[in-house]
Order: structure tokens, then sequence, then C-alpha cells
């Protein structure tokens, strides 16, 4: 019997695949437990419509991650904090400051895609990379004492 597996399987496969399996094993355990739909002509268009969605979605997210690459190249963000008497801040610049001051210009980056080695506390320029999911690029962070 052809089946659609809905959900992933150990030992028979993947969400979304067609698989030929034993009928008193599709009619007894699957398809009461709706882990497998029949694989008639409506479900079949079904599932490519799916795919289509899917494949289309996919692009317009990597449509997406491009031109966030493209704005944050040549980015400059300005921070001023507060410091000692060393020029040390009080508060360091981190990775979650970084992400709000680019979600203040629009741009969605979450604070796990900024890659720093510690926290910023002195004055001066810096490069941060980001990535986004496989893409990096560089911001630079200048800061100054308040």
């Amino acid at each position: 019997m052809k089946v659609i597996l809905l959900k992933h399987i150990n030992n028979l496969g993947r969400k979304g695949e067609v698989k030929e399996i034993s009928d008193g094993y599709a009619l007894n355990y699957l398809l009461p437990g709706k882990l497998v739909a029949l694989a008639n002509n409506q479900n079949l268009k079904q599932l490519q419509d799916q795919a289509q969605v899917a494949q289309k979605q996919q692009k317009a997210q990597i449509s997406d991650k491009k031109t966030l690459v493209n704005r944050l190249q040549n980015l400059v963000l300005d921070f001023c904090e507060k410091a000692d008497d060393k020029g040390t801040f009080f508060a360091g610049i981190t990775a979650e400051k970084i992400s709000g001051a680019l979600l203040k210009r629009g741009l969605a980056v979450k604070p796990k895609q900024i890659k720093l080695d510690g926290h910023i506390k002195k004055a001066g320029e810096y490069q941060v990379v980001i990535n986004l999911d496989g893409t990096a690029c560089e911001i630079k962070i200048k800061t100054t004492n308040q």
C-alpha cells in the first residue's frame, strides 16, 4: 500500500515522503494513529502544493537575508556610555545592546547572531561579526565616554 508520511517515523522515513508499506502495518497502526495518509491523487497533489509553498517561503527568506546583509554592510553604530576615571564603562556594550540598536534602525538581528569575545568596556572602534544563518558580515561599533 502506498502512503504519504505525515510525521517522521523511525526506520520508515521522514515527513512528506511517499512509501510502499504492508497493508497490515498501515491499516492497524499507521492510519489509526494518523501518522500516514493514503497516497491517492488528491493527497499527492496537496503534497506537491505544500512543497511549492515551502520552496517559495525558502526563496523569500534567502532574499530577506541578502537584503539584511546589504543593509548591515558599512553600518556604523555609535554608543556613548558612562565611564569611570580610568575610562572603563560601568555597563559594557553587550550583544543585547547592539541588537536593540539595530532593531531601532529596523534591522532584526538576534543577540545570539552577534559574535562578541566579551563585553566592550573601553572607548574606541570595534569590528563586530554578525552571523546570519551561514552568512557573515561585519559592522563597526564606535564607543565614546560620556
